[in-house]
């Protein structure tokens, strides 16, 4: 049947199993191998309804599958038992969606009919429904749990239950999502546009994204106003896109891709980034059908429908802060470059779904008939012996022997023992481990282990033995086999027999890896320890301590060992770890155990930006091993400096100094990783993409490269290359005495230059120096001379670097030391123009000109006359440069066409003058109009006597030169008229004026003169003025700043009104005699303000204020502050006296403020404020009171306040008390207070507001120190008494109105004597009133008539107290006839005709 879909167990620590759903109701259990479960019967699962599964997840931590069928079942497989469970009562329409809580707690299921269920395990772990929520006329399309909530480890996290959230769509295409939980809690969450593609939990945002049919892509989240869109956005696709599929591929980054795309299109939805991520080259034109990403190893891959698996890996580092010490999480400035491609995987038929394993390294590709399960292979790459083995793919080794392999240098011949040519192995299984022994290979697979006698030279392979084995780990040594086994090391023979055990304690662990080398086995534990044997003999004997050594560094454990290598003679063993914070990273650092001292050393590669990806010892030198090193970030595959993919490192480690770094490799072109080491050569095996078939005819797969020490020495004796491997140790230690020492002895030329190489390495200069006199080279040695003016020591070693041909490494240095000028002038010398000038650009920009012009010049002299132009044009010499060039060349054509095209002004001048020298007139004045150079245009007018022309092109383009040089000609020619015009537009006047007095042209002197500057202007003055033209005269010499001259001229010709104008421009800086002349001539005319002004300039302020206040002459504030002393000028009274003349001045012309601001300035601001108090300005004399801070001047403030209308401005209430308060004049605010009662009682009868009045009065007076205190407050104390009886009485109208009239009958008992306190305290009518408005209330109408004529005969007028109406109905209740006038209304006409009548 056809696959339907397919799931992997998740559970640690055991062998996954693979579910697959077949058409026809079946569903089968698969091992990783792809072998069925149970052999004997596939179809472990089958539907006895013969209905088809739909969904399949298996628990995270239990090997228990949960089924969703089509006819709504759900079945519960369990491996333990093998038994099926089933419910058929939670659905009964076909199941959508399943999913698992991460611990494995709930389970949700979906249906087509709108239901969702949700499952709780049992303390037997069985699954029992909890909890269904249905939505109506709908199917349920995918689920997703609040992957935030945490998991249920105690009670209180069980009462808090999970959330989680779906997706519907009804028949009509609206689709919801609602969130629920595991209490029976659920609500509509928010609507999409169209039928949900796929539901993601946002967990950064604790919210959802939703992808929809139409490609929209919608972010969500839940707020305390409910759900919010966080960002919406439209997905990019192909027209007629049917599929869209969408996965998370790391924090915020979302892939997504189509069935009509070649691409997969990223999204980075914090940054609101996209990029994209393309197919290889080979798979350009494939469709996608489906997309898959595993957080652990991030990688994301992508099936096809051509039946392909494209993956990427990610190498960035997701969200990383910045780190100054640490480069490694520096952000790619392209988002793609941190996705490096991997190799595609080719299957049958269109990939429908793809699935990651629970471990690192499985992918299961399903596609319509079929299963594919994709295990990621390490291909294994080591020398054995003197053989080289190459794992090609997973089922394929080749085998080849080093010491013939071709490379860079001649091959030497084969010898009669060895294998001679490649040797491919095809093994029937799928291959994790190689190993050779001798003539013998081992391949390994977990499963099973095969042996293979490789034969002799033209011989084939054949296996010698097969035999199941579970090892992880093995190895090869002559006819032994070594194996892992648990907590042991099992020794067998070829066919697999066991003939020795060598064992581990538990505290141990199991064992994990192995390695042999030369006689030497090196073992490593799960729980990271490390024991050595020597295998020489017929047992295995422990070598190094006995107990055996946990892997430590700095006291403190290492992550999960990844490999072991021992070196050739078994003292050291190399570690490579995991890291300790993330399983999933590679520890950067390279371990080294020393079993003779029992001490770990380790190199890290951290601030390399890199981490050790395969160890190497030297097959024969034990203190050397080459490290094969990966990017850990974004790389770049080419550019100085940057950061390569892989590298090689060669390091040295020794009992006295550690692990030493000694040099770098990068890998050359073709080759993909290090086989191993032998000094003096690397092997490299060349490039695989995975795709190709292999044959041997394909080879050699190994390559050797000389290491860079080693360079032109792979020949030499082996006393030479030890001398040279010991020359390199104690380079990388620094010992140079020792290093010297190593080498000295050796006489050959060539490897005194290798060491010449090293020294610049390691930038040791007096060695190189030395090693330069070896070689006799004369450059080298004086190169290092004059280095030394250098400061950086990278730029004196660059220098040597030159001399000895190593460019690349001088560059580097000059970069290193930033001497970015001098790798410049190495690029221009090296003929690599294009690096120059991009140096110069972005690090040299001073140079920037001066590389353009070596560019310029270089090109010129290889003939390239176009490139010489455009260099000379960016060194901003081409105005001279290209001319001289085309003008040796001889080609005067080519450069006019280049000048009239390039429209440079200064080249088109330059072909003007050529043209004029040529006596080509008109074209030269064609090339200055062109150039807009009028001053050689009219130059070349002149010269040919076209004087109209000239002075029309002078007058229109208004060019002061070219009038210039016209003027010069009118001059030589006589024309004085015109070249006065013409001197005049150059504004030239000193020339027009020496031609207008020698030739009598006072009119036109006079006109020059005035547009001249001011030592012209005196030139002429002394002109007219010896003409005695003085008006003239006079003007000039004002204009020309010499007043003294003018004024002199005036007095001595009686120019009044010329003196006038003058006296109006006269200032302070006029000399003080000068201005006490024109004052006098004023006077002497009666002009006594003019006088007065020249007065005060002249600083006789005692005569200008006697002459102001003479002649009522107005000082006006510019005056005012002109005759104010500064206050370091004369003593402080001569200055006071001076200010208070000009205050008493201004106080008599009615200035009354600038009189203030005077005798403030004088410091007498009592006077200061009399005369403010005289302007009436309110605003400014209560800023002045405030600002003066002196008790009389509040008081003077206050009592002019109570002047005005302050009972109806409370800003004038609030500062009269304000001014009496901080004047302490507590009386007078007393007083105050008096008067705000009286005002309240007589103006509004508002007795409860005369009372708080009255009550402020007495506080005050209490305060007061007047000589009538006691008297004032006693007083006080009985007008408050009156007011607050009359006021109770007031209040009691209504509650008790006998007291109310027991009181105000009191009040109006008091004797004759006391009636003018009552009338001061309360008015007597207000008394009267109360009581008759209450009489009249209660109709007791006698009552209130005989206490109206009481105030009639009080002489009380009734109309201010009693309402006419109210009267006359009272007298009308006892039969009595009001008259006319017994209101008072004639009084007060008598009164307001009296008023209306005085004279006002």
């Amino acid at each position: 049947g056809s696959v339907i879909t397919s799931a992997w167990s998740q559970v640690a620590g055991v062998p996954p199993l693979i579910a697959v759903a077949i058409t026809g109701g079946t569903v089968g259990i698969y091992t990783d191998e792809g072998e069925a479960l149970d052999k004997e019967n596939e179809a472990l699962v089958k539907s006895s309804r013969n209905q088809d599964a739909s969904v399949l997840v298996w628990h995270p931590t239990l090997r228990l599958l949960a089924i969703g069928w089509k006819d709504g079942v759900i079945s519960f497989w369990s491996e333990a038992d093998r038994r099926l469970s089933e419910d058929k009562q939670t659905h009964s329409a076909s199941i959508s969606s399943m999913h698992w809580s991460a611990d494995g707690t709930r389970l949700l299921s979906g249906d087509d009919s709108g239901k969702v269920g949700v499952w709780k395990t049992d303390s037997r772990m069985r699954p029992v429904p909890l909890v269904q929520y249905q939505e109506r006329d709908c199917k349920v399309t995918h689920i997703c749990f609040n992957e935030n909530d945490a998991p249920k480890a105690t009670k209180e996290d069980e009462e808090k239950g999970l959330s989680f959230y779906y997706g519907t769509v009804t028949a009509d295409d609206k689709a919801s999502v609602f969130s629920g939980d595991d209490k029976g809690h659920k609500a509509h969450a928010f609507d999409v546009d169209s039928e949900i593609t796929n539901l993601l939990y946002y967990k950064s945002k604790n919210g959802v994204a939703v992808i929809t049919r139409t490609s929209t892509l919608s972010v969500h989240v839940n707020n305390e106003t409910g759900w919010s869109t966080l960002n919406k956005v439209k997905l990019p696709t192909m027209e007629g896109t049917t599929s869209l599929y969408s996965t998370w591929a790391g924090p915020n980054i979302l892939a997504s891709a189509s069935d009509k795309d070649s691409l997969v299109r990223m999204f980075n939805l914090e940054t609101e980034e996209n990029f994209i991520l393309t197919m290889p080259e080979t798979s350009a034109l494939n469709k996608f059908s489906s997309l898959a990403f595993n957080p652990a190893t991030n990688c994301l891959c992508a099936g096809t429908k051509e039946g392909r698996v494209a993956m990427w890996r990610y190498i960035g580092t997701y969200n990383a802060p910045p780190d100054e010490n640490d480069n490694i999480n520096t952000p790619a400035a392209n988002p793609e470059e941190d996705w490096m491609i991997l190799p595609s995987v080719v299957v049958q038929n269109r990939v429908t779904d793809l699935t990651w394993g629970p471990n690192l390294r499985l992918l299961a590709a399903v596609t319509t008939d079929s299963v594919y399960i994709l295990s990621k292979c390490v291909l294994q790459h080591r020398i054995c012996d003197k053989m080289g083995i190459v794992q090609l793919t997973a089922d394929k080794v080749v085998v080849e022997p080093c010491d013939y392999v071709p490379g860079s240098n001649a091959q030497q011949p084969n010898s009669e023992d060895s294998l001679g040519s490649s040797k491919i192995v095809t093994s029937s299984m799928q291959v994790t481990g190689v190993d050779l022994s001798e003539n013998n290979l081992l391949q390994w697979s977990g499963k099973k282990a095969e042996v293979w006698d490789l034969g002799g030279r033209g011989g084939d392979a054949r296996m010698v033995s097969s035999f199941p084995t579970t090892a992880a780990a093995m190895a090869i040594h002559k006819d032994s086999v070594f194996r892992t086994n648990d907590t042991r090391v099992e020794i067998c023979n070829l066919q697999g027999t066991v003939k020795q055990t060598l064992l581990f304690d538990e505290a141990h662990g199991k064992a994990a890896h192995l390695h042999i080398s030369g006689d030497y086995l090196g073992v490593v534990t799960t729980n990271g320890y490390v024991k050595m044997w020597k295998v020489a003999g017929r047992e295995a004997k422990q070598h190094g301590p006995v107990p055996g050594r946990r892997i430590e560094i700095d006291g403190q454990p290492v992550g999960d060992i990844e490999s072991i290598r021992v070196n050739s003679n078994g003292t050291r063993i190399s570690f490579l770890a995991m890291s300790t914070e993330n399983s999933a990273k590679h520890d950067t650092r390279l371990i080294v155990y020393d079993v003779d001292m029992d001490t770990f050393s380790y190199y890290d590669f951290k601030p390399s930006r890199r981490y050790p990806e395969g160890h190497f010892w030297d097959v024969e030198e034990p203190k050397l091993l080459a490290v094969e090193t990966r990017a850990d970030g974004p790389v770049s595959s080419s550019g100085d400096g940057e950061v390569q993919e892989l590298e090689v490192a060669t390091l040295f480690s020794t009992s006295d100094d550690g692990v030493l770094f000694q040099e770098h490799h990068t890998l050359e072109p073709g080759t993909e990783g290090v086989v191993g080491i032998r000094v003096p050569y690397l092997y490299l095996y060349k490039k695989n993409n995975g795709e190709q078939s292999f044959t041997t005819r394909d080879g050699p797969y190994i390559k050797r490269t000389v290491m860079r020490d080693f360079t032109g020495m792979e020949n030499v004796d082996e006393k030479t290359r030890k001398a040279l491997l010991n020359f390199s140790y104690y380079l990388a230690v620094g010992n140079m005495d020792e290093a010297y020492k190593a080498v000295k002895l050796i006489k050959n030329p060539s490897v005194w230059e290798n060491m010449a190489h090293m020294c610049i390495k390691t930038k040791r200069l007096d060695v190189a120096e030395h090693c330069l006199g070896n070689m006799g080279h004369i450059r080298g040695a004086r190169a290092i001379r004059e280095a030394a003016e250098y400061k950086e020591i990278d730029a004196r070693v660059a220098t040597v670097a030159v001399q000895l041909g190593l460019i690349q490494d001088a560059q580097k240095l000059y970069m290193g030391c930033e001497r970015y000028d001098l790798l410049n002038s190495l690029y221009q010398a090296s003929g690599e123009w294009e690096k120059a000038l991009e140096t110069a650009k972005k690090h040299d920009r001073i140079h920037l000109c001066s590389t353009h012009y070596a560019f310029a010049r270089h090109l010129e002299s290889v003939g390239d006359m176009k490139g010489a132009i455009k260099a000379y044009e960016a060194s901003s010499t081409h105005r001279h440069e290209v001319p001289r060039m085309m003008f040796e060349a001889n080609r005067l054509e080519d450069l006019e066409e280049y000048i009239m095209k390039s429209e440079d002004k200064g080249l088109i001048k330059w072909w003007a003058r050529y043209c004029e020298s040529s006596g080509m007139f008109d074209k030269a004045l064609e090339c200055y109009q062109s150039a807009g150079d009028y001053l050689a245009l009219v130059r070349v007018h002149c010269y040919r006597q076209n004087y109209a022309e000239a002075s029309e092109l002078a007058s229109e383009t208004n060019d002061h030169a070219a009038a210039f040089h016209l003027a010069r000609q009118f001059e030589n020619l006589d024309q004085i008229p015109q070249a006065i015009q013409f001197f005049s537009r150059a504004h030239r006047f000193s020339h027009a004026l020496r031609l207008a007095k020698k030739h009598g042209m006072d009119n036109e002197l006079m006109n020059l003169a005035l547009q001249s500057d001011k030592d012209s202007m005196v030139d002429a003055a002394q002109y007219f003025e010896g003409k005695e033209m003085f008006e003239k005269a006079v003007l000039l010499y004002q204009k020309g700043g010499n007043v003294s001259k003018a004024l002199d001229i005036c007095f001595r010709a009686q120019l009044f009104e010329s003196l006038r104008t003058i006296a109006d421009d006269l200032g302070d800086d006029t000399d003080p005699a000068l201005l006490g002349r024109c004052a006098d001539f004023f006077l002497e005319h009666g002009q006594f303000g003019k006088a007065v002004h020249l007065l005060v300039s002249a600083k006789d302020f005692e005569k200008a204020l006697g002459l102001a206040m003479e002649h009522n002459i107005l000082i006006s504030e510019d005056m005012a502050e002109a005759m104010t002393p500064p206050k370091d000028q004369g003593t402080p009274e001569e200055r006071a006296n001076l200010l208070r003349r000009i205050g008493k001045c201004c106080k008599r012309q009615g200035s009354y403020h600038l009189a203030c601001k005077k005798y403030t300035q004088a410091g007498d601001k009592v006077k200061a404020m009399k005369v403010l108090l005289k302007s009436g300005d309110t605003e400014k004399i209560i800023f002045f009171a405030g600002v003066s801070r002196q008790k009389e001047i509040y008081i003077m403030a206050a009592n002019y306040l109570q002047t005005l209308d302050w009972h109806n401005d409370a800003e004038v209430m609030k500062a009269i008390i304000q001014f009496y308060t901080k004047a302490h004049a507590m009386d007078s605010l007393s007083s105050f207070y008096e008067a705000c009662a009286q005002i309240e009682i007589d103006e509004y009868r508002d007795y409860e507001k005369a009372l708080g009045a009255l009550r402020e009065a007495l506080r005050y007076m209490t305060k007061a120190r007047s000589t009538d205190k006691d008297e004032r407050m006693a007083s006080l104390n009985q007008r408050i008494d009156l007011c607050e009886r009359f006021v109770q009485a007031r209040k009691l109208i209504k509650s008790d109105p006998a007291e109310m009239v027991k009181i105000c009958n009191g009040l109006l008992e008091y004797s004759p004597v006391d009636v003018h306190d009552v009338e001061s305290a309360i008015r007597v009518g207000d008394v009267f009133a109360l009581l008759v408005e209450y009489y009249q209330s209660q109709e007791n109408f006698e009552q209130a008539y005989h206490l109206i004529e009481k105030m009639r005969d009080r002489n009380i007028i009734l109309s201010p107290y009693l309402d006419q109406e109210m009267v006359e109905s009272i007298y009308k209740a006892m039969g009595v006839t009001l008259n006319d006038g017994s209101m008072g209304a004639e009084e007060e006409d008598t009164v307001g005709e009296e008023i209306a009548e005085s004279p006002s």
